[in-house]
């Protein structure tokens, strides 16, 4: 069961790298990053949004990784 869960992990961070990356550099590409900063202007929408597609996946991989690891 650790291979799975590492697995999902190291998934959960690529994709929360390559939203970082995609935000910095092409930030058209993200509606949702748009309809966040008209709801919640645009430092609050681009927080909440980093937060979410971002920070998030990258701390559950991490704990999915590290997880993994713990129940082998």
């Amino acid at each position: 069961m650790s291979d799975p869960t590492q697995l999902l992990g190291f998934a959960a961070i690529c994709f929360g790298t390559i939203t970082f990356v995609l935000r910095l550099t092409t930030p058209a590409v993200f509606r949702k990053l748009k309809a966040m900063q008209q709801v919640y202007g645009p430092v609050g929408g681009y927080v909440v949004h980093t937060m979410s597609y971002s920070i998030i996946p990258i701390a559950v991989g991490i704990a999915m990784i590290i997880g993994g690891s713990v129940m082998r």
